[in-house]
């Protein structure tokens, strides 16, 4: 691999805003019932919740769904992937590993440019922030050398602690190096 390290951007947050990415993750189970995280990513779209009921065939038999967000003033057609990783047959880091591996051989996955990360299957799932960002990081690079990625932000939520996040970034830049934090970048809207 190495392909995507080197082009590619790696920035953390606590709240990284959603919209200007064209490909956006959040997890779910694997019924497509609405979780904190799905649910604000969907929001942010303005798409129902309704919509998850009927990704619940394709979540149980893939373990992951995809969902385009129609283009509009917000967004001009992107992609919503959601990763099951809840489900009674597998722990939650299991799923993780696996539906997000799976998820990353996909065309429309690989040729994104600005992708937004949360720290998935933190909520219902039980992973710790630290667990979820391994698990994810380990995906990501056993899959680096197909993604054509330009931009890769994680948020890894308003609950982590300024402590927590230095944590975190120790994490992601044992992978990517040159990491750099959102959070403390000088920003453009006073």
């Amino acid at each position: 691999g190495g392909a995507m390290a080197a082009g590619l951007s790696v920035a953390v947050g606590t709240q990284v805003p959603v919209q200007n990415h064209d490909l956006v993750f959040a997890s779910i189970d694997s019924r497509g019932a609405p979780g904190r995280l799905n649910q604000f990513v969907l929001r942010q779209f303005g798409i129902s919740t309704t919509v998850l009921k009927k990704l619940a065939p394709q979540l149980g038999e893939r373990g992951y769904a995809m969902l385009k967000v129609p283009p509009g003033d917000a967004a001009p057609g992107r992609n919503i992937v959601l990763v099951v990783t809840v489900d009674e047959d597998a722990s939650s880091q299991q799923l993780l590993a696996r539906n997000l591996t799976r998820v990353l051989q996909i065309g429309d996955v690989q040729s994104a440019r600005s992708v937004w990360m949360p720290l998935m299957g933190t909520g219902t799932g039980g992973l710790s922030l630290e667990e979820s960002l391994h698990t994810t990081m380990d995906a990501l690079t056993k899959s680096a050398s197909e993604l054509e990625w330009s931009w890769l932000n994680f948020s890894f939520g308003p609950d982590a602690s300024a402590e927590r996040v230095r944590d975190l970034i120790r994490i992601a830049r044992s992978y990517f190096p040159t990491v750099s934090n959102l959070d403390r970048m000088p920003s453009d809207e006073a």
